[in-house]
């Protein structure tokens, strides 16, 4: 990160810096704008996953680079890659869009330039669940916003942010995605004992630990561009037809209902909503009929719903 220093020239210090970390023209121009922009004291990031030399190289010659610091943080990291990008998400850096003048988003911590909010899956529904409340510590510092000394009195203890538990089997999350492979499509797996959740996938998918760091721009538009639509979640927000699958609960609410399922219904081929038709097909003809009756009786003569004959 680097802070305005008014008793220096920034670009002369970005300058320096580009010599052991990878900061091309444009990103020199730009950072030199950001910090001209910024408040006096508050940090500008200027690059993340230093590797262990970069870090090492800017420490060692802190004294040739004012106001420049590198420092270890926490990153959140996504252990399964693409397997759960689309139903837990990611998250990313706050943009002034996020920025609320009240309420949680109106948060201090909001402007830290680390600082990542939920932007889509479960990370985005509980965002504020999982995000806690950020601490304080309090310093005293100069007339240039440099820091003189502590003063622990005066700290705010951090409140961590709640534990979510998910019913998704992560082994079958993930021979999803290896059954799939570059195919689009969705998968999603129910217990019908408990209704958990076990299978939530959309398929192709994406690493959601890029999105974390930041893409580049060439990085997402080939994500975006790419026909089979890897950032569309299949899974929730596509529409498919139910087909065959849907006739179990048709089948089950019959009986519920009292239906006798050696009773036949002729389908007239349409159906009257609003004032216009749709038209449909008959469902009790010849052997087809015969296999629905008997689908019936099954359920019928079994425990009930769920049981067993």
């Amino acid at each position: 990160m680097m802070s305005r220093d008014d008793s220096v020239r920034p670009y002369e210090t970005i300058k320096t810096l580009a010599q052991f970390v990878p900061l091309d023209e444009a990103r020199q121009v730009r950072l030199a704008r950001d910090l001209k922009q910024a408040p006096r004291g508050t940090p500008i990031p200027v690059m993340e996953d230093l590797t262990w030399e970069q870090f090492s190289a800017i420490n060692v010659r802190a004294p040739e680079l004012p106001g420049v610091t590198a420092d270890m943080g926490e990153m959140r990291v996504y252990p399964h890659g693409g397997a759960f990008a689309h139903v837990i998400g990611y998250v990313a850096k706050v943009n002034k869009d996020d920025l609320q003048p009240s309420g949680p988003n109106s948060e201090p911590i909001m402007l830290h330039p680390g600082f990542r909010i939920g932007r889509q899956g479960v990370e985005k529904a509980f965002d504020l669940d999982l995000r806690g409340r950020p601490g304080a510590q309090k310093v005293e510092v100069d007339a240039r916003g440099r820091e003189v000394r502590q003063a622990p009195g005066g700290d705010i203890p951090a409140i961590p942010g709640r534990e979510i538990k998910l019913t998704l089997d992560s082994d079958i999350q993930t021979r999803a995605m290896e059954v799939f492979g570059e195919e689009a499509g969705a998968a999603v797996m129910m217990d019908c004992r408990s209704g958990d959740i076990l299978c939530m996938y959309s398929a192709p998918s994406f690493d959601a630990n890029k999105f974390v760091r930041g893409l580049t721009g060439p990085e997402y538009r080939a994500l975006s561009q790419y026909d089979r639509k890897p950032l569309f979640n299949k899974a929730l927000t596509a529409t498919y037809p139910p087909g065959s699958t849907f006739k179990t609960m048709v089948a089950l609410a019959a009986l519920t209902a009292g239906v006798d399922p050696e009773q036949t219904h002729v389908c007239n081929g349409a159906w009257a909503w609003g004032g216009g038709s749709g038209t449909a097909t008959s469902i009790m003809r010849g052997e087809h009929a015969q296999r629905h009756r008997n689908f019936l009786r099954h359920l019928f003569l079994s425990d009930g719903p769920g049981g067993r004959p």
